[in-house]
């Protein structure tokens, strides 16, 4: 089936591993598409893609040279990009260093799709551009911010509002983003800047978010096109909404199918 130019492939996951024995931890990881050049994956949120301090191990990393070790010589063992350690979604991993190069490249020139649903308080506007410099906060390294400064970064963000329903007699919205660029922790930022903070977010949401129980950030990457680094297929992947994404969609009395 080509939709818009693109082949489109949804694929049930096809394999489950349960690893990170050493911290007797059980962690699924989804891999939802496989070839002898990439793997398309489904991370679950709460699962750290690379070590840092605080968490050493028992990241996406460590799980990818656990069951591919061949991935040893490949830089950050094949991991193209990143998704936050409380957001889910859709990420693509290269099986070779050629692969690696190719799609790097790709993210590079824009080329990559990357798509997130979010649930955000309030009522944006029906759809919109956000472009607006992107960096580290000066006064808490943890956090990013929108900056004039020279040293920031552009940070491109289309976004859609797709429905609107009530939480805690406040206003919550489901809207879809298309990132045009991937800097850190984006999509939370543009959307706090706007007013609009991510539900559950913590870091960068409205106090009222921690009245919600909702303990991370509603922010899910269900869309991720690429063209294949081997063939030069254009190809699309989507999968579905968390569960706790779609239950809070439902209790905010949002039809959404």
């Amino acid at each position: 089936m080509i939709i818009s130019g693109y082949e489109l492939i949804i694929i049930k996951p096809k394999k489950n591993f349960f690893l990170n024995k050493t911290e007797k931890k059980v962690i699924k990881l989804d891999i939802i598409y496989e070839d002898n050049e990439i793997i398309i994956l489904n991370k679950s949120a709460g699962l750290v893609v690379h070590p840092a301090i605080g968490n050493l191990s028992g990241t996406l990393f460590d799980n990818l040279l656990e069951i591919y070790p061949f991935l040893i010589n490949v830089p950050r063992a094949g991991i193209v990009h990143r998704l936050d350690k409380n957001s889910s979604g859709l990420m693509v991993v290269a099986k070779s260093i050629k692969s690696y190069i190719h799609l790097v490249n790709q993210l590079k020139m824009h080329i990559v799709q990357r798509k997130y649903l979010a649930m955000v308080w309030g009522i944006p506007k029906l759809n919109g551009m956000i472009n607006a410099a992107i960096m580290r906060n000066p006064h808490n390294r943890i956090k990013m911010t929108v900056s004039k400064n020279f040293n920031a970064k552009p940070a491109l963000t289309y976004y859609e509002r797709l429905a609107t329903g009530i939480i805690n007699k406040k206003h919550i919205s489901l809207i879809r983003c298309n990132l045009k660029t991937g800097r850190t922790h984006q999509i939370r930022v543009h959307m706090q800047w706007l007013g609009h903070g991510i539900v559950g977010d913590n870091l960068y949401g409205k106090k009222y978010s921690k009245s919600l129980i909702f303990n991370r950030q509603a922010l899910h990457a269900y869309k991720l096109g690429l063209i294949h680094p081997k063939n030069n297929l254009k190809l699309k992947w989507r999968i579905n909404l968390p569960d706790d994404i779609s239950k809070l969609i439902t209790f905010s009395g949002i039809k959404w199918i």
